[in-house]
């Protein structure tokens, strides 16, 4: 997930300008990326789809969600109070035979996300989970049914756009997502799109692409990319 702090420490030696070559730019980014967001760039360094367990991929998948149409930093705002409050369906992934009740846990997740649609899109998702669990297994389960981004845009709300983002976030996928600011990045240097961009910065630092993609990402997001 790409979490973004309220408040964000800025070194100006080190601000990231669209002045700079793509590879100042990016050790610059990398430098404000570290100092704020490090956390994140060690998670999705370390996603692999094959030891993910399915507390991890369906925080993921809710992320995901609640990030279709609302902007990334609204969701930020609330989004660790409703990871905390979806501790009963990660314990159901565990104790298979004891789902919550929807009535136990809407109030309080409507309260944050102000959405009930999207509400219901997760209790459902959590459900086939459960019993995708029940049935198979979890390695079984997600190897079998999740492990694609074809398969997963069949779980509620996410489309194929969000059914990506969430392959690349759990390690299904090193597929460099890219956003319209990474895009007016990639096109101001010259390159024909992020993935183009990224592979060029690889070149020089020993980084995912994914990794590279969410450097960049979050120095898009904070710093002017017009």
């Amino acid at each position: 997930m790409e979490l973004l702090k309220s408040k964000v420490i800025i070194d100006e030696k080190y601000k990231p300008s669209l002045n700079n070559e793509y590879i100042d730019y990016f050790n610059r980014a990398l430098v404000f990326a570290q100092t704020n967001y490090q956390e994140q760039l060690d998670k999705i360094a370390k996603a692999h789809f094959r030891r993910i367990a399915p507390t991890a991929f369906f925080e993921e998948y809710v992320w995901c969600l609640s990030c279709v149409d609302t902007k990334p930093e609204i969701v930020s705002l609330f989004f660790p109070e409703l990871s905390k409050s979806l501790a009963p369906f990660y314990n159901s992934f565990w104790d298979l035979n004891n789902f919550p009740q929807a009535d136990s846990l809407k109030e309080r997740i409507v309260s944050m996300n102000h959405n009930e649609k999207k509400f219901d899109q997760l209790y459902q998702c959590a459900n086939v989970i459960n019993r995708g669990i029940k049935l198979f297994g979890w390695d079984e389960y997600k190897n079998n049914f999740l492990s694609s981004p074809e398969r997963l845009c069949v779980l509620p709300g996410i489309g194929i756009v969000g059914a990506r983002h969430l392959a690349r976030n759990t390690g299904i996928s090193g597929e460099v997502i890219s956003s319209a600011q990474l895009q007016r990045l990639a096109v101001h240097w010259g390159f024909e799109d992020c993935s183009s961009l990224c592979a060029a910065i690889q070149r020089n630092v020993a980084l995912q692409p994914k990794v590279i993609e969410m450097v960049l990402w979050y120095a898009a997001h904070t710093f002017e990319t017009k």
